[in-house]
């Protein structure tokens, strides 16, 4: 009797448990959906992005000269170290 009142306790637990996790993964799905909690004071205090057009980046790219990386030399061969020995029998 004593173990099939702990079973029944432990799945209790368990689905109390599983109900929470499932439940906290909805509300915080809802607010990332959502872009978080509205809140009317800051939708008034918000500011808008900076855009920069499409000609002003080439410029920029086009006034600096590349960067050009020296090549890496190359790391020393490492040997293989020889296989381990057993002892004698």
């Amino acid at each position: 009797m004593s173990g099939t009142r702990a079973l029944f306790a432990s799945i209790g637990a368990s689905v109390s448990l599983v109900a929470a996790a499932a439940l906290s993964l909805l509300a915080v799905s809802a607010v990332f959906a959502f872009g978080g909690w509205s809140d009317p004071v800051a939708e008034s205090v918000r500011q808008s992005a900076l855009v920069i057009g499409a000609d002003d980046a080439q410029a920029r790219t086009a006034e600096r000269a590349p960067i050009v990386l020296a090549p890496r030399p190359s790391a020393p061969a490492r040997r293989a170290s020889p296989p381990a020995r057993s002892a004698p029998p």
